[in-house]
């Protein structure tokens, strides 16, 4: 929306049509530029283009207990993942790989490490809970970095129309076939509900052992 400045959900860049690497190149190439691309995958893993024609990265971080709540939700549904929530858990945190790219804390240290020390990369990072709590200030500061400037109207508008509700209203008219998985709730501190102490705590324990050093900082609720 704040590309083409219009209100309207784009059809041609649904969440799997433009997702690397589900998509070939061929497929990829047929989108019209300026491409949006969304992606789970390591800089190491992207086109090398990414480096010399300069294109903007947005790197969405979120609180590492609703990752791990979403997860688990979504390899149920794609997966037909069987186990308990405290065997997910337990593999979420292990070095056995949950996400594209591997571990999730291999991931995010990999991405820390890119986002400080590559110069050539220009990367913008947005927290997803800070989008639910100030979604205006977000959507401003995203179209700064994406040189697309526009009055405080237009973005109130765009706000309304990305609302989670809103999203999962369009894939469900739509007839998606994964409109329930990845639209399931879109709450800040689901994870209250699944963590027990004990499992809070060792995962606690977990984040401060595997992320030591790393720039990453988290917010587990926000204020209504």
């Amino acid at each position: 929306m704040l590309l083409n400045k219009r209100l309207e959900y784009n059809k041609e860049y649904g969440k799997v049509s433009a997702m690397l690497p589900l998509q070939t190149p061929e497929m990829v190439d047929k989108l019209p530029s300026p491409r949006i691309l969304n992606s789970h995958l390591l800089l190491s893993s992207l086109p090398r283009d990414i480096l010399t024609q300069k294109n903007k990265v947005v790197f969405v971080n979120r609180n590492p207990k609703d990752v791990a709540v979403s997860l688990y939700h979504f390899c149920k549904h794609t997966i037909n993942y069987e186990g308990s929530w405290n065997d997910f858990l337990q593999l979420f945190m292990s070095g056995k790989g949950m996400v594209y790219a591997g571990p999730w804390h291999k991931y995010m240290i990999d991405w820390d490490n890119v986002i400080r020390n590559n110069s050539k990369l220009d990367v913008l990072v947005v927290n997803y809970e800070d989008l639910k709590m100030n979604p205006l200030k977000e959507i401003e500061r995203l179209a700064d970095y994406l040189d697309v400037k526009s009055n405080p109207d237009f973005y109130s508008q765009v706000s309304e129309r990305c609302r989670f509700n809103q999203l999962k209203d369009d894939y469900k008219n739509r007839n998606h076939p994964l409109r329930e998985v990845i639209f399931r709730k879109g709450d800040v501190g689901d994870w209250k509900n699944w963590f027990t102490v004990a499992q809070n705590e060792e995962f606690d324990k977990h984040l401060t052992e595997k992320l030591t050093n790393s720039s990453w900082t988290f917010r587990y609720c926000v204020k209504e």
